[in-house]
């Protein structure tokens, strides 16, 4: 349990320097003209980190819900037994 809230709030940590670096790579970007080939390069690696820290969230996501699972059984069981094969 405690691995997966630490998880979480490391990546709340890390947000704002995500949203920076996507936030200059832009800016990066809206200064290359419509020709430059660097245009293209930027825009591939923007898409390839957002889509990378998509993932990060969404198994985060995925961990928490399995916990939340595994706990509500082991609440409404009370028997540890049927807890571990909810999973």
């Amino acid at each position: 349990m405690w691995n997966t809230q630490k998880l979480q709030a490391e990546l709340q940590a890390k947000y704002p320097a995500y949203h920076a670096a996507l936030r200059q790579g832009r800016n990066l970007k809206g200064r290359c003209t419509k020709i430059d080939p660097e245009r293209n390069s930027l825009q591939n690696l923007l898409d390839e980190m957002a889509e990378q820290w998509s993932s990060l969230l969404s198994l985060a996501n995925q961990k928490y819900g399995n916990l939340f699972i595994i706990v509500a059984t082991l609440v409404f069981s009370l028997n540890f037994d049927n807890c571990i094969f909810a999973k």
